[in-house]
């Protein structure tokens, strides 16, 4: 009689969507908590005050000029938008996976929701990168004395990035369409396993049994040879 064996794989099999559905989640609350951190910080002083400071977010700029003019692109809607997405696909995946049948559309949501991200996630470092080429200083500044400029990108772009690359890898997590969680009983032949070295187990003998002996029938001894005569 077989039991029931898991092994590392099937065990790896039913974790994979939990693993999934976990970085999904995770991917979200990275991505809304970047659109309130920096994604650009400069800072321009002189004579050892801060004359100008610039922090962009996924919203807007913030500045302390007393007059604020312009405006940078505003990246907080799409990404709000891709978070949900996000909430989404981890849902469609965790669900099905707690029935141990993953469904096509668990694995389609989390795929888009990844790629609509990267795409957004691309566009900001490109505007990043924009932003440090423009806030830089022009000419000659040593001709001013203790003139001080910085600028690097904020940990919101890194935040960014991270939740990025977390819901790539819940894509590759998410087990294909089809595959079943389900633990198996390993295939057990109908008259017991082959014993070692070719030999049969007991009742593992399936060819022809020898027959009795002439003038034998079941359940009584064969007939015994007459006597033997005394010589005359």
């Amino acid at each position: 009689m077989s039991t029931p064996v898991s092994s590392g794989g099937q065990r790896g099999a039913r974790l994979r969507p939990v693993l999934a559905a976990g970085a999904c989640v995770v991917a979200a609350a990275l991505t809304v908590l970047s659109t309130f951190l920096p994604l650009f910080r400069g800072e321009l002083s002189a004579l050892g005050s801060v004359q100008f400071d610039l922090a962009i977010t996924a919203w807007g700029f913030d500045t302390n000029a007393p007059v604020q003019e312009g405006g940078v692109a505003n990246n907080g809607i799409p990404l709000s938008v891709a978070a949900a997405l996000l909430l989404v696909a981890a849902v469609l995946v965790a669900v099905p996976a707690l029935r141990r049948r993953p469904t096509p559309m668990g694995r389609l949501t989390c795929g888009m929701s990844a790629a609509f991200l990267a795409g957004i996630t691309v566009a900001v470092v490109m505007q990043s990168l924009s932003w440090l080429e423009t806030f830089r200083a022009t000419g000659d500044t040593g001709a001013v004395p203790e003139v001080g400029l910085e600028t690097g990108l904020g940990a919101g772009l890194w935040l960014l990035v991270g939740a990025t690359v977390l819901a790539l890898a819940a894509v590759w997590l998410v087990p294909p369409p089809g595959a079943s969680t389900v633990d198996r009983e390993p295939v057990t032949p109908r008259y017991g396993f082959p014993a070692p070295g070719g030999g049969q187990s007991p009742g593992s003998q399936l060819g022809p049994q020898p027959r009795p002996q002439h003038g034998s029938q079941s359940g009584q001894p064969p007939a015994s040879p007459p006597p033997a005569q005394p010589p005359h």
